[in-house]
């Protein structure tokens, strides 16, 4: 089974790797690899070279990392489910620092804000937000697909094994039981449905954050994009609260009536993370195409581009208030939320209190997910 365990890894490597090499492609031209710059400058080959040697490092990190997996399959299950996964990691961040870097010295040593007529165009904040509601259905299927898992779970609770086993090494054996008990036997489910109720509040608190608007956007593409990037973003948040959903439910149904079976486990394990990857491949190609098609002024249904907008004034995001050009601290600005330099969608302003406390509560449940996720093991019962 250790081969099972090498496999769904370097799926999530991939799926890193991916993504980090499409991000150029989906942030704003005037921000190249988090990296403020005048429009006029966006072909400069100070920049076209970065993004060029970003992109060539994450193909040579992620294969180096695949490739690490490889060699760490035929060593220890450890060292393949670990390694690979810091590197990527590791090179990822190292790959971006360092090529961003370049545009960053170009910048300084041509001054190219110099002379550039530059000024306010937009509101602080985004008046009149669209309220874009959760995709609910997607939370319901969840549910609906937890609450199965616990009546079968109620429907066999009686002859299941006393002890319990509660985890499986790589080859598939229970290496670890517990007493039989309420929480035992349902915790999975329990844990699932706090995670889909987590990620329906975010989904319900979103549309009514203060965001900043880009200052570079016209009030008319602003709102083209809150609306496309907010329901491509809710239909997101909705299509991951089911596939959790559906890892949880097939963690317990699994291990209640399959323990055993090497085939069942190998579709439970590796059936969700194909399917996420898919779904985030799909969301980011979705992204791209909404974000091209409201600022190019034609509705998100669109075949084809329209008239652009007319140029707007340069609009700089002081550098200043990046940190690596991915982490917003600004005490000064209202906004809870501002949009991603580096990345899609938006992030949250550290220098707001709220936006502590809520980067704080993300913090524990990623944090809280690996921890579950290691104590499972290779196997999708925990």
């Amino acid at each position: 089974m250790n081969w099972i365990v090498s496999i769904v890894t370097l799926l999530i490597v991939i799926l890193i790797g991916a993504m980090f090499y499409a991000m150029p492609w989906l942030t704003r031209p005037t921000i190249p690899l988090g990296v403020s710059i005048p429009s006029t400058r966006v072909g400069d080959p100070a920049v076209t070279g970065a993004v060029k040697w970003y992109r060539i490092g994450m193909v040579s990190v992620t294969l180096g990392a695949v490739v690490v997996g490889i060699l760490g399959a035929a060593l220890a299950p450890l060292a393949s489910a670990l390694l690979p996964i810091l590197v990527i990691l590791a090179g990822t961040l190292t790959v971006y620092l360092t090529s961003r870097r370049r545009i960053q010295q170009a910048k300084r040593d041509g001054d190219w804000y110099h002379d550039v007529p530059v000024r306010l165009a937009a509101t602080v904040t985004t008046a009149g937000r669209p309220r874009v509601a959760p995709a609910l259905g997607w939370y319901v299927a969840g549910i609906i697909v937890l609450m199965a898992a616990i009546v079968i779970g109620a429907a066999i609770y009686d002859s299941l094994p006393n002890p319990l086993p509660v985890h499986w090494n790589a080859d598939g054996v229970a290496d670890r039981f517990a007493a039989k008990d309420l929480w035992s036997v349902f915790g999975p489910i329990l844990l699932g449905i706090g995670v889909v109720a987590f990620l329906f509040v975010l989904a319900v608190l979103m549309p009514r954050w203060p965001v900043r608007a880009v200052a570079s956007d016209s009030p008319e593409v602003s709102a083209r994009l809150a609306v496309a990037q907010l329901t491509l973003m809710q239909e997101l948040l909705g299509q991951l609260a089911f596939l959790i959903a559906l890892e949880f439910a097939s963690v317990a149904v699994v291990g209640w009536l399959a323990p055993d079976s090497p085939t069942v486990i190998l579709v439970a394990t590796l059936a969700l993370p194909l399917l996420l990857f898919a779904l985030i491949v799909l969301f980011l190609v979705r992204y791209r195409r909404a974000t091209v098609a409201a600022r190019a002024g034609v509705p998100v249904s669109a075949g084809s581009a329209g008239p652009t907008d007319a140029p707007r004034p340069e609009a700089p995001d002081d550098d200043r208030f990046w940190k690596a050009g991915s982490v917003y601290v600004n005490r000064a600005d209202p906004a809870l939320v501002v949009p991603k330099r580096f990345g899609v969608g938006w992030t949250v302003n550290l220098g707001h209190p709220v936006g502590i406390a809520l980067a704080a509560v993300i913090l524990l449940v990623v944090l809280g997910a690996i921890v579950w996720g290691a104590a499972a093991g290779s196997h999708p019962h925990a």
